[in-house]
C-alpha cells in the first residue's frame, strides 16, 4: 500500500475512507478485508477527507486546490468545487449535509452548496495585530458544532531599519457562517502547523515545542492561558480529540533524532460545561433539520414577530424579512402582508395573541392558510433569541419550533439571524 495521507470515518461506524500518496481515494468496510470501491476524480496530494453527518457525501481536498465530492456508498462523482487558490487546509459539512465549509491557504472561507457544487459565499480571513503586516494561514480547524473555525496565522513585517523580518504567530477565531473575526490569541512561541479544537469549544490544541522541550499545549480560548500541556517529541503532525473530550491523540513522524513514528493518546481530565466555552455570535440553538420537507405547494401566512415593549418595529422587520426569505421557496405560497394585517385587525388580536395557538389557528382559517408561521424575539441585554414555529391550521398541531441566539446583536445582525432561521423552517 502507498503512504496514506488522509483518513476519515463515516457516521455508520464501519465505513472508512483513506487517501494515498498516489492521489487514490478508497472506501473500506472495516468488517471486510478488501476495499469496497476506489473513488475516481481526485488529483494531487489529498490532505483532507470529510464525510457529511448524514453519510451521504464524502469530500476530498488537498494540493490541487479543488475539492471533489462523491455520493456514498455508490462512489458517484457529484462535482468538483473550484474556488480556492491554495491548498485545502480543512473542510466540514453543515449539520444537515447541505453546505460544505472549506478553508484554504489562500486565506479564504468558502461555503458551497453540496448538491449543486455552487459557491454560495466567500470570506477573507483577516487577522492582523500589526498595521501593514503580511499574513499566511498555516493551519485551520472547524469546531465540532460547526459554529466557528480556528486559523493559525503567521504574521510578518520588516523590522525597524529594514534589517530582516519580524514574525508573530497567532490563533484567530472566526464565525464560520459569516466570516466575522471573533478573537485573536497572540504570541505563540512558534509557527503552528496543526490545530485541533476541544469538543466543548474550550481549548485549541497545538504543538508548542521549544528547542529544549517538546510539548502539546491546550490553550484556553476564552482566557488565552495555556491550561494543560502534554510532553511529547517535537514534530506533531496529527491531532484529534475524542468526541466526548475524554482523550487526545497526537502522531509524530519518524525522525533521525527520535526514532520511529509514534501515536500517543492522552486522557484529558476536564469536564465540558453544559453551555460550552466559546461560540459564534449568531448560532442555531435548536434542531437544524427543516420543519417542512419538500412536497406539494402549501398556502402559508407569516405573522409579525412578537417582541417586548419598545421593540415593535424590530418585530415587524423580522416578520417581513422572514416572509421575503421564504417567498423564494416553491413549496410555499405566501399570503399577502396586507391581508394578514386586515385579519389581525378584524379579529382584534393583540400582540400577545400572535403566540396563542388558538388565535393563530382562527386567523389562519379566515385567511384560507394551511400553515401559520409565527415568531417572537426575546431580549437579554445586548443578546437576542429569535424563535419561530409552524402551526398546522387544520389540526392546530405545532409542527416544529426553531431558535437562533444572536450574541451582542446589532440591527444588521437581525437579518443574518433571520436568514439562518429561514433555512430551518423549510427545505
Amino acid at each position: 500500500m502507498s503512504v496514506i495521507t488522509a483518513i476519515a470515518a463515516a457516521p455508520d461506524s464501519y465505513t472508512v475512507s483513506y487517501a494515498t500518496k498516489s492521489s487514490s481515494v478508497w472506501l473500506l468496510d472495516i468488517t471486510q478485508k478488501s476495499p469496497l470501491v476506489e473513488l475516481k476524480g481526485a488529483k494531487g496530494k489529498i490532505n483532507v477527507l470529510e464525510f457529511s453527518d448524514n453519510g451521504r457525501y464524502l469530500a476530498a481536498g488537498g494540493t490541487s486546490k479543488e475539492i471533489v465530492i462523491w455520493e456514498i456508498p455508490s462512489g458517484y462523482l457529484r462535482g468538483k468545487l473550484k474556488g480556492h487558490d491554495g491548498d485545502i487546509l480543512t473542510m466540514s459539512f453543515d449539520a444537515a449535509g447541505r453546505s460544505l465549509y472549506s478553508i484554504g491557504r489562500d486565506k479564504k472561507i468558502n461555503i458551497w452548496d453540496a448538491a449543486t457544487s455552487q459557491l454560495l459565499r466567500q470570506y477573507n480571513l483577516e487577522a492582523r495585530t500589526i498595521a501593514g503586516s503580511g499574513i499566511d494561514v498555516t493551519a485551520a480547524a472547524i469546531s465540532r458544532d460547526k459554529l466557528f473555525l480556528a486559523a493559525a496565522i503567521e504574521e510578518r513585517i520588516l523590522k525597524k531599519g529594514g534589517q530582516g523580518m519580524m514574525f508573530k504567530y497567532h490563533l484567530a477565531f472566526f464565525d464560520i457562517s459569516k466570516g466575522v473575526l471573533l478573537k485573536i490569541l497572540g504570541d505563540n512561541v512558534k509557527r503552528i502547523e496543526h490545530v485541533a479544537i476541544y469538543p466543548g469549544n474550550c481549548f485549541a490544541a497545538f504543538d508548542n515545542s521549544t528547542l529544549r522541550e517538546g510539548s502539546l499545549a491546550l490553550r484556553n480560548i476564552e482566557s488565552g492561558s495555556i491550561d494543560l500541556t502534554y510532553p511529547m517529541q517535537p514534530g506533531c503532525r496529527i491531532m484529534e480529540f475524542g468526541a466526548d473530550g475524554k482523550w487526545l491523540a497526537g502522531a509524530v513522524e519518524q525522525s533521525r533524532e527520535y526514532g520511529q513514528a509514534r501515536l500517543i493518546i492522552w486522557s484529558v481530565d476536564y469536564e465540558i460545561p453544559a453551555s460550552g466555552c466559546f461560540a459564534g455570535r449568531i448560532r442555531l440553538v435548536s434542531d437544524a433539520e427543516p420543519i417542512l420537507k419538500k412536497g406539494a405547494s402549501r398556502i402559508a401566512a407569516v405573522l409579525p414577530f412578537t417582541t417586548s415593549a419598545g421593540d415593535e418595529d424590530l418585530g415587524r422587520a423580522a416578520g417581513n424579512f422572514l416572509e421575503s426569505r421564504l417567498s423564494a421557496n416553491t413549496g410555499l405560497r405566501l399570503i399577502e402582508r396586507s391581508r394578514i394585517a386586515d385579519i389581525i385587525k378584524e379579529l382584534e388580536l393583540q400582540k400577545s395573541d400572535l403566540v396563542d395557538g388558538g388565535s393563530v389557528v382562527r386567523a389562519g382559517k379566515l385567511l384560507g392558510a394551511a400553515l401559520m408561521i409565527s415568531g417572537n424575539i426575546d431580549r437579554a441585554g445586548a443578546d437576542l433569541v429569535l424563535s419561530s414555529r409552524v402551526i398546522d391550521v387544520e389540526t392546530g398541531e405545532i409542527l416544529g419550533t426553531r431558535q437562533i441566539h444572536c450574541g451582542q446583536c446589532g440591527a444588521d445582525d437581525i437579518f443574518d439571524a433571520i436568514d439562518m432561521l429561514a433555512r430551518t423552517i423549510v427545505e
